[in-house]
């Protein structure tokens, strides 16, 4: 492992690297990369799993071959703006954890029939400047390995509304973070929710705004996640009682529902 974040190394750090083939883990966060950067400049890497270059005034990531066996990519603040195509990623067959997040990505292209990035686990796409929350949630299907979707303070421009026909199924997602989205929520979407991910095991929603009928959107949503463990849906202006189905919810062990408007018993609940 070479660790050499939060100096001063710009871009030629790279081609001294050369010699470091037996390499696995390299950090670059927060340095002086900037402009282009081509993976073909780390091929004599070629056991490298782990690059974290985030923090850098990185516009362009060159991805033509080379780091064949990486597992993990940082790119976490690195001004990415525009569209994005994660075809660009497809020579990183073992993929598992792509963190994007804290960028200007306006744009997430993930193409009809997508078959590349096959066993990617998690990816962070929070604070990022996706608008259509809906089509981007649709796309995360073609995905099959994905355990772990971080979107928490994006700003979708509409309601997420995802009907379940047409939604894809989740098989392997367990943990969906979403909170501060900013953008109200409705029942078919958190139905949804419950349908397509039925084993998801943590979901974070608080401070995205329910709605307005609060207590009809948690009982229509949330009863079928029979498997979740923790849940956070604080400060969402919720009001009513709890639903009655948490007292199914035998494997919650957090419930999180601070600064809401909530009142009667909470009997009924497994806490």
């Amino acid at each position: 492992m070479l660790n050499l974040s939060g100096n001063s190394f710009n871009n030629s750090i790279l081609s001294s690297l050369t010699h470091l083939s037996p390499l696995r883990s390299l950090n670059l966060f927060w340095n002086r990369l900037e402009g282009s950067i081509d993976v073909k400049e780390l091929d004599s890497l070629r056991d490298l799993e782990e690059l974290d270059i985030g923090g850098n005034k990185i516009d362009k990531f060159v991805v033509s071959k080379g780091l064949s066996k990486l597992k993990s990519l940082s790119l976490s603040g690195t001004r990415f703006k525009g569209t994005f195509n994660v075809r660009e990623f497809n020579s990183f067959n073992n993929l598992e954890l792509l963190d994007m997040s804290f960028n200007e990505i306006n744009n997430l292209v993930v193409p009809q029939g997508y078959s590349g990035l096959r066993k990617l686990k998690s990816l962070d796409l929070s604070r990022v400047g996706v608008r259509d929350g809906s089509k981007l949630l649709q796309s995360m299907g073609s995905f099959p390995s994905l355990n772990s979707l971080y979107l928490s303070s994006n700003n979708f421009t509409e309601t997420v509304t995802i009907t379940t026909q047409g939604f894809p199924h989740f098989k392997s997602l367990e943990h969906l973070d979403m909170e501060f989205m900013r953008s109200a929520l409705n029942t078919s979407f958190l139905q949804s929710i419950g349908e397509s991910m039925s084993s998801l095991k943590y979901l974070s929603l608080s401070g995205s705004t329910l709605g307005i009928n609060s207590s009809m959107i948690l009982d229509q949503g949330l009863c079928s996640l029979v498997h979740l463990q923790e849940l956070y849906i604080a400060s969402n202006d919720l009001r009513g009682s709890l639903p009655w189905c948490l007292a199914n919810m035998t494997s919650l062990r957090i419930l999180d529902v601070s600064y809401n408007q909530l009142t009667g018993s909470i009997s009924l609940s497994p806490c």
